[in-house]
């Protein structure tokens, strides 16, 4: 059937049913359009046909480079780890003594130099004094002048001596001071470094909780902003806790005060230092090396990864909690959840959170929390700038 005799059709009916004519006319109209354009198709098939797969090619061609371009481009929003470098920013008391005590001895030694000056022009005013009554008696004897040469060189020879003694007795002074500073010093770095290393054979030399009992006890004696330590029983992850009481120093420092780009692993500034709350939140960056809570990522990458690697332990000072994890999704950096921290939460937000993690997380656990329940939600940055990625655990015991 041709173009035209369709249109005569369409007429024709168009005629016999005068009253429906305005309800189907679009229809009509689609429809001879549909028709004219498959006809002319027909006859320019052999240019269509070319001219499509040519708009096809330049798509897929763009989206190709758009694509390349877009993977070299894309950097993480959250930096590299550059290194273990350790950066003590912290005074011991001992040294702050020290520079006491060296202040001390330096005013002495003013104050001796002072003196010594003085009996020195003394000295000069009296040599003086003498030279003048000497060329005054014009008429004195050889005899005299010689004795009065001697004296004069007796009284250089005891000043040379007393600046001799006294140069002696502050070197030596100065020699022990900076004895006693140095050894103080060592002492405040051998603290430091013992820290240090605490932290950074920690990944490697936790056994069990006992051990990361005695590294937090180790490295909270020195910084007391470390209030905890978070160890994995798989030895997945094994970092001490900070809180400074916001969320924002520790994104940048690590445990000792230093500039890091790594930053630390730290406690909400609302939470309560014992977790003791319903929901305790901890941070920490997602690093592409997989430290940190970069080693996330093997449960995001990997369904199966949480069968065996489900159990972590947060060690205080004053006690020892078991967690297992039974949930882990993306959500908004705004999310409410956020909101679900402290120990003046609304039950109505509790209740929210928990029907939250039921319907959006990506593994079931078959573990569903309730009220009277404590959690741990564990959170870090993704390469989105919209999204965070977060692990949910609940206390065992």
């Amino acid at each position: 059937m041709d173009k035209n005799s369709f249109i005569l059709k369409i007429k024709d009916f168009n005629s016999k049913h005068s009253k429906i004519v305005p309800y189907i006319v679009y229809f009509e109209v689609f429809i001879i359009f549909i028709i004219s354009l498959i006809s002319f198709l027909r006859k320019k098939i052999k240019y269509v046909i070319p001219a499509l797969a040519l708009v096809i090619l330049l798509i897929f061609g763009i989206r190709f480079l758009i694509g390349h371009v877009h993977n070299e481009d894309k950097v993480s929003d959250i930096p590299q780890d550059t290194g273990n470098t350790i950066v003590e920013t912290q005074l011991d008391e001992s040294v702050v003594t020290g520079a006491s005590e060296e202040k001390d001895v330096a005013d002495a030694e003013d104050s001796e130099k002072q003196e010594e000056v003085a009996e020195s022009e003394g000295t000069s005013n009296e040599t003086a004094s003498s030279a003048k009554e000497s060329s005054g008696n014009t008429n004195t004897s050889n005899n005299s002048e010689t004795v009065s040469e001697k004296n004069t060189k007796a009284d250089q020879t005891v000043t040379d001596k007393t600046s001799t003694i006294a140069s002696n007795n502050k070197s030596e002074s100065t020699d022990s001071t900076k004895a006693a500073s140095e050894t103080e010093k060592n002492s405040s770095t051998t603290k430091t470094s013992s820290a240090s290393t605490t932290v950074s054979n920690s990944s490697t030399s936790l056994k069990s909780s006992a051990d990361a009992k005695e590294q937090l006890a180790s490295v909270s004696a020195v910084y007391p902003e470390a209030i905890g330590w978070l160890w994995f029983e798989d030895e997945l992850l094994s970092y001490p806790i900070m809180y400074s009481g916001d969320n924002t120093k520790y994104l940048a420092k690590d445990y000792t005060g230093a500039n890091s780009v790594t930053g630390s692993i730290f406690l909400d500034y609302r939470s309560s230092l014992d977790f003791s709350d319903f929901n305790s939140i901890v941070y920490g960056h997602n690093m592409k090396d997989y430290s940190m809570f970069g080693a996330f990522k093997n449960y995001k990458n990997n369904a199966g990864y949480l069968a065996n690697h489900k159990y972590f332990r947060i060690i205080t000072n004053d006690g020892e909690y078991r967690y297992q994890i039974f949930a882990y999704m993306d959500i908004s950096k705004s999310s409410e959840i956020y909101s679900v921290v402290g120990n003046k939460v609304e039950e109505s937000k509790i209740r929210d959170l928990l029907n939250t993690v039921e319907y959006k997380t990506y593994i079931d656990t078959g573990i569903e929390p309730g009220i009277t329940d404590k959690l741990v939600t564990l959170s870090t940055c993704t390469s989105s700038d919209q999204l965070n990625f977060v692990m949910f655990a609940v206390r065992l015991d």
